[in-house]
């Protein structure tokens, strides 16, 4: 949990990269020494917690220990030990100490991480001169690497103190702190003038009034004079109001009468948000303006700057909800139990890593069904080896009503990867142009439930909407498979050699998938293992490459299959393909045809429309008790041949059909005797109507 800082997300303008500017003046990690203030850097403890004045030097470099470390004593504990990549605490902060070689502004980086498998809940400090700028508190359990940026005042001479100290059982808090500090702007000679102003924002509000003072210049020239002029980066007048955070102004000092060039040097505002509503929910004014924060903990009412910020603080049962923008960071779900969802749908609410090679999200510490991430567009990265969009290793989480899109993996699973010990859930979801190198451009799992979702577009060698390999418990329920790109079982690829396995394709729509060996499905399994595909439309596909598909059970299907019972090979007349609605047209020889038995009772199609209707127009070529589910994944939600609408099928409506022939005068709007839905009334009309006359 982030609960201080003041960091360039509230910046109002970067660090310069001018020539002497933004240099690295101090590294911990390259720069650490076995001897104490070599490079500036001091290795010790507070004898007092949370005191600097009581900073004391470690006694003792061991070269021979684990890590080459100082250490408090040569027998431990006390744990307090430093070595180049992180500290250890100790029952007091152990602190890594920086003497300052410059006097202006720096930017501090800070990266930290828990140590191999060190689970102590620990804090991490920043203190410049004794006093507070960054703290991050880690939870029982809680790692990961984070980068946090930190801008400070230094004075040459003074203290920048790293500390990490122990928040309960001191013997398991190894911490991975890395500190890098860069020099942003210097005081420049012959100017008397502060290079950094800091004040608090005025009362009530998030930002200052003050007017910087104009610097002084001393002229090279006797009895000359000087001309001042000033330009603020975010281009508003010298005596508007500072925001919060930071803001450089570039002076400029003219000898009026000397040929000199002008004296240019930046001078920095740092407005402090000391009564100003922040993002770290505490009131305490070292966080981002509230205004600023678009993430919401509705459990305890506190508000975050990042996603990643609320579910480091975030306990199990917390909601977390996030507010429309585009996040640019990645996301670990931290085996947490808690929902974290947006409050305005994917559209509107986007993590985005700009191509960077990681994955977007991560559950990887044991989530549960519990722990759900809704209503996400998870987009952007290029991930060189598996999981772009979502990386799940043995872990359940459930994830909905999400948008995956713009991922890249160099392996496998450019949507989402799963592996190990998991089953997740994915339900409402679409997969869509993502790119996979060898296996899984939207999804490569084991076991799954995949429920109502899309997958278009997606490409990879095999399975480029789904690649499925050894899974026990796998659904693929309701999902519409369209436009999709690979070179074998291109909508979804099965593998599975275990007997005990379970794998279920019901209800799906494939069309518009192209590749060489199974467009639609590609099934790879042992002899004793039955796959169930049910209720299935693959039309105009190379359907089933199987090495025993005498095994499988293919049933109520539309498409050409090796093998199976009431499977049927017909046109299925989507309403309109080329738009890509695979909605079904009244009179489709899918309708009514499936079977009830592998669907549950009450469960609702791709639309989220009751999924058993029955059209009394068509003739029940399925299985179970009317009604009978449809084939595909849009139920046809009934037509009607009772025209007049008198409760039976007759003379009456014979005649009413007869006075409607031809075009409906509304094209968009079907007429009552439009049976079929085309636009327009004629033969299949009156067929269908004397087919179901009473």
């Amino acid at each position: 949990m982030l609960v201080a800082l003041c960091t360039s997300a509230v910046a109002t303008v970067s660090p310069p990269a001018v020539a002497g500017d933004g240099a690295i003046i101090a590294d911990s990690q390259a720069e650490f020494s076995a001897t104490q203030g070599a490079d500036g850097w001091h290795y010790g403890y507070y004898a007092t917690d949370g005191d600097p004045g009581s900073f004391t030097e470690l006694c003792c470099y061991d070269p021979d220990g684990r890590l080459s470390w100082w250490e408090r004593s040569a027998a431990q504990p006390p744990w307090n030990l430093i070595w180049a990549g992180g500290q250890h605490p100790g029952t007091t902060w152990t602190a890594r100490r920086w003497v300052a070689e410059v006097t202006g502004l720096v930017r501090i980086d800070v990266t930290t991480d828990r140590w191999e498998g060190v689970s102590g809940a620990r804090t991490v400090r920043v203190l410049n001169d004794g006093v507070l700028v960054y703290e991050r508190v880690f939870t029982a359990g809680a790692g990961g690497i984070v980068t946090d940026t930190v801008f400070a005042a230094t004075v040459g001479g003074g203290s920048v103190d790293f500390t990490v100290s122990a928040d309960g059982d001191e013997t398991d808090d190894a911490t991975l702190v890395h500190a890098a500090i860069y020099r942003i702007a210097v005081f420049p000679p012959g100017v008397d003038a502060p290079t950094v102003v800091e004040v608090d924002a005025d009362a009530g509000t998030c930002a200052s009034s003050m007017v910087p003072a104009a610097p002084v210049a001393t002229p090279a020239c006797i009895g000359g004079t000087t001309e001042v002029s000033a330009a603020r980066s975010d281009g508003l007048a010298l005596t508007d109001p500072y925001p919060v955070g930071i803001t450089r102004i570039d002076w400029t000092i003219q000898e009026i009468d000397c040929p000199n060039d002008p004296l240019v040097f930046e001078q920095w505002i740092l407005v402090r948000a000391t009564g100003c509503p922040d993002c770290n929910g505490k009131g305490d004014g070292n966080g981002p303006a509230a205004d600023e924060c678009g993430v919401l903990n509705a459990t305890r009412g506190t508000s975050f700057l990042t996603i990643q910020g609320a579910l480091d603080a975030a306990d199990d049962g917390d909601e977390i909800v996030v507010g429309p923008g585009t996040y640019d960071e990645t996301i670990d779900l931290l085996g947490k139990q808690v929902t974290l969802r947006s409050s305005d749908g994917p559209a509107a609410t986007i993590i985005d890593v700009g191509g960077m090679a990681a994955s977007v999200v991560r559950c990887t510490s044991g989530e549960g069904p519990g722990t759900v991430l809704e209503g996400f567009t998870i987009t952007g990265s290029t991930q060189p080896d598996d999981g772009g969009g979502i990386y799940v290793q043995d872990a359940s989480p459930t994830i909905t009503d999400c948008l995956v899109t713009g991922n890249t993996a160099g392996r496998s699973g450019a949507g989402m990867y799963v592996t190990g010990d998991a089953a997740p859930t994915v339900f409402g979801c679409r997969f869509a142009d993502n790119a996979a190198g060898l296996h899984g451009g939207g999804i490569h799992a084991g076991s799954i439930a995949i429920i109502n979702c899309v997958f278009r577009a997606n490409s990879a060698v095999r399975g480029a909407g789904f690649y499925m390999l050894q899974g026990l418990q796998t659904d693929v329920t309701n999902c519409l498979f369209t436009n999709n790109a690979g070179a074998e079982g291109t909508a979804i690829w099965i593998g599975v050699f275990d007997a005990a396995a379970d794998v279920a394709v019901t209800n799906c729509t494939f069309s518009g998938n192209t590749g060489g060996l199974g467009s639609g499905i590609y099934i790879l399994s042992a002899c004793e293992v039955a796959i169930h595909v049910a209720n299935c439309i693959l039309w105009e596909q190379v359907v089933i490459d199987s090495s025993c598909g005498a095994t499988n059970v293919f049933e109520h299907n539309n498409g050409v299959f090796p093998s199976g019972a009431n499977n049927i090979n017909a046109d299925p007349t989507f309403l309109d393909a080329a738009g890509d609605d695979y909605r079904l047209r009244a009179g489709s020889p899918c309708i009514d045809a499936g079977t009830n038995a592998p669907l549950p009772p009450g469960g609702e199609d791709l639309d989220g429309n009751p999924r058993f209707v029955d059209d009394p127009c068509v003739a029940d070529g399925g299985a179970g008790v009317a009604p009978l589910a449809d084939m595909g994944v849009y139920e046809f939600q009934g037509s009607t041949c009772d025209v007049d609408g008198d409760g039976t099928v007759g003379i009456q409506d014979f005649l009413a059909l007869l006075a409607e022939w031809g075009p409906c005068p509304v094209p968009s709007e079907p007429c009552p005797s439009d049976i079929d839905g085309d636009g327009q009334t004629g033969i299949n009309d009156l067929l269908l109507l004397l087919a179901n006359w009473e």
